[in-house]
Parts: C-alpha cells; sequence; structure tokens
C-alpha cells in the first residue's frame, strides 16, 4: 500500500515539473524568437531590459 502511494506521488511530481519544464522551454523559445525579430526602436529596449530586471529580482526572491 505504502509503495502504492510514493508511487502515484512520485508520478503527480513527475507530471508537474514537465508540465513546467515544457512551459519553461515554451516560454525561453518565445523570448529568444521575439529576441531576433527585435527592431531596434527604444520602446522594445526597455522593454527588453524591464522584462529582464524584473525577471532578475524574481528569480533571487523565491531562491530564498
Amino acid at each position: 500500500m505504502r509503495d502504492e502511494m510514493f508511487s502515484r506521488d512520485w508520478v503527480d511530481n513527475h507530471d508537474a515539473f514537465s508540465r513546467d519544464l515544457e512551459r519553461g522551454f515554451a516560454s525561453l523559445r518565445l523570448a529568444l524568437g521575439r529576441l531576433f525579430t527585435w527592431d531596434g526602436s527604444t520602446a522594445h529596449l526597455l522593454a527588453l531590459i524591464a522584462s529582464v530586471a524584473i525577471t532578475t529580482l524574481t528569480f533571487n526572491n523565491t531562491a530564498v
């Protein structure tokens, strides 16, 4: 019985991790696609810098 419960927990965690990893790679592909289509505008550059700053601050706060 305990083995079955552990295996169900493992499968649930594995599935959640796989979904999160898939979402992360999809976001990365989208971000790289947007970076490569950059038209050189100042607004686009400022938005890129702001998104990197927000992401960096968010990752620092969640890693603690």
